[in-house]
């Protein structure tokens, strides 16, 4: 994997002359310092640009700070004043495509939001011929004057306009029904657990473009399935499929019930209690699926006293939402998982497609489930997941990401979803708890052998499976079988990362940090580099760049390779 390179780029009083400085005092021309650091396909287009934006960052007292995909010869994260005040972003991003070497398409703004610092965040869309292009998002940060700050992400600029929408034969219904053939059955419709959908992008195949659609079915039976299909809309043939349960690991885990007597929301109608909570915008409702592949029905209860032994994972299950939910609302002013009020629906006992417990627990796109564990075929013991805090809390955060960051659930894209639910599965229980232990799914995991758990924050490899460096990265194919690219086990690197810097600056600044990467820079297909350089950009926004927060990112991801 080659290694982006960080440079800052200092303007020369003779732009004329293409002079770069390293230093005020220090004069070296443009040759020598791309030929030092090794960005040697910088053409004279993009240097213009980045002259202009050091003068900017100059004239504001600023430095220009630069990451390089050396693979496609573009920036993917600068920083520094980049524009005037209140830039249109716009014309902001027509205006620089040269640095990106953009010949053909167009970047659209699908999202605005601001933030309690005064920052504003687009999220744009590049697309080609009026086409999505998958995987090419750009985001921009203005401060509260309106000057761009930052700009992250990944565009492909190799992608020219061969007027791809006039090779679409295929319409989106015929591109759903070809997902449902794909299928060794066909979902009733009322297992659809959302309206299928299929939407047009350009894909990079087997090293060549074209327009695609990709299908999500999401259905509770006859097994649970967000299944994903990348069709083309030319020909009408599946090129890929994968079924995006975003778990806590392949094989579900689970712990027993504490037996712990917990205050619960319920809801009185028609003279019986039901676990659904109504104190929040979005609800917590929490159901029983009865052993099988479904919803099921709401948990009920004659006299508002759920201490049955069915009921047990359920007021689990009820009472950890509202922990998670109120950890991101109270601590990151995030309303549910989408920042929308939504509710948040669980169910527990979910039963295994092939009979038995669901040795499982899941975000599958509109809602949790719940398994109540077992002997899984590794010989491992689980018990019920819903029990445990941090599943719990893991799983919620890949909710949140979804809607955020939307982390593609494969090769280090997947990994970060996974750490990134790690991380915060730790937050929210040491936030919960008063204390931190480092461990995750230690209260499921194997219950009759004490001090062991799923994931060991502080030393990764502890569990046998993951690294905690980059020399030691697991290179794995992208299939069920090798873990879509290793996500359960590559996350090892970006955990240890942050448990050195949560050691350092300690969990609040840690969790505001984190928090502000995954929902205001990382986007579908970042790496872990790019992972890195949010963290920073988010250190540098809430603390700045001269702050030990700062540093203790960047001294977070050295110590893992990643600098």
């Amino acid at each position: 994997m080659k290694k982006m390179k960080m440079v800052s780029f200092l303007l020369a009083a003779l732009l004329t002359f293409g002079v770069l400085l390293t230093s005020i005092a220090d004069h070296v021309s443009a040759n020598s310092l791309i030929s030092e650091t090794g960005l040697n396909d910088v053409n004279e287009k993009q240097m213009k640009k980045l002259n202009k934006m050091e003068e900017k960052s100059l004239e504001k007292k600023d430095k220009l700070k630069v990451s390089w995909d050396e693979k496609k010869g573009v920036p993917r994260y600068i920083s520094g004043k980049l524009s005037d005040e209140n830039m249109n972003i716009s014309s902001f991003l027509e205006e620089n495509k040269d640095l990106f070497n953009i010949v053909d398409g167009d970047f659209d703004i699908i999202s605005t939001e601001s933030d309690e610092l005064g920052m504003t965040h687009y999220k744009t869309q590049f697309t080609v011929d009026g086409i999505p292009v998958y995987g090419a998002e750009l985001s921009v940060h203005t401060d509260n004057n309106g000057v761009v700050i930052s700009i992250n992400g990944q565009v492909e600029p190799k992608l020219v306009n061969k007027k791809w929408s006039k090779s679409i034969k295929l319409s989106s219904s015929k591109a759903i029904e070809v997902a449902e053939n794909e299928l060794s059955f066909t979902p009733e419709e009322d297992t659809y657990t959302t309206e299928q959908t299929a939407d047009l992008y350009m894909y990079h195949h087997e090293g060549k473009w074209m327009p695609v659609y990709i299908v999500e079915l999401q259905f509770l039976e006859p097994y649970i399935g967000r299944e994903f299909f990348f069709i083309d809309a030319k020909k009408g043939n599946v090129l890929k499929s994968y079924n995006r349960i975003e778990d806590m690991a392949q094989i579900g885990k689970g712990t027993g019930l504490s037996g712990e007597v917990r205050d619960i929301n319920t809801y009185l109608y028609n003279g019986t209690y039901y676990l659904y909570d109504v104190t929040r915008d979005g609800i917590i409702k929490t159901y029983d699926a009865n052993d099988r592949y479904q919803r099921g029905s709401l948990v009920i209860d004659s006299n508002n006293n759920f201490n049955s032994t069915r009921q047990k994972a359920a007021v689990d299950a009820h009472h950890y939402a509202g922990v998670a939910y109120d950890y991101f609302l109270d601590n990151h002013n995030r309303n549910s998982y989408d920042n929308r009020g939504s509710d948040f629906i669980t169910s527990v006992h979910v039963g295994d497609p092939e009979g038995g417990s669901y040795i499982n627990a899941a975000w599958v796109g509109t809602q949790w489930i719940y398994g109540d564990g077992g002997i899984a075929s590794n010989g491992n013991e689980y018990t019920p997941f819903s029990e445990s805090l941090d599943v719990v809390a893991h799983e919620v955060t890949h909710a949140v990401t979804d809607y955020s960051a939307n982390l593609v659930y494969e090769n280090q894209p997947g990994a970060l979803n996974e750490s990134f639910s790690d991380i915060f599965g730790i937050l929210i229980e040491a936030d919960y708890e008063g204390s931190v232990d480092w461990l995750l799914g230690e209260d499921i995991f194997t219950p009759d052998i004490d001090g062991d758990a799923m994931r060991y924050m502080y030393d990764p490899t502890l569990n046998g499976k993951q690294p905690a460096h980059m020399d030691d990265f697991v290179q794995l194919p992208n299939t069920r079988e090798g873990d879509w690219g290793g996500v359960h086990i590559n996350s090892g690197i970006p955990n240890k990362a942050f448990y050195n810097i949560a050691t350092d600056i300690g969990l609040e600044k840690s969790g505001k940090i984190y928090y502000r990467a995954l929902t205001r820079y990382l986007t579908s297909q970042s790496q872990f580099i790019d992972a890195r350089n949010a963290l920073l950009q988010s250190a540098a926004d809430l603390y700045g760049t001269n702050s030990a927060e700062y540093n203790a990112v960047a001294n977070g991801y050295a110590s893992v390779g990643i600098n």
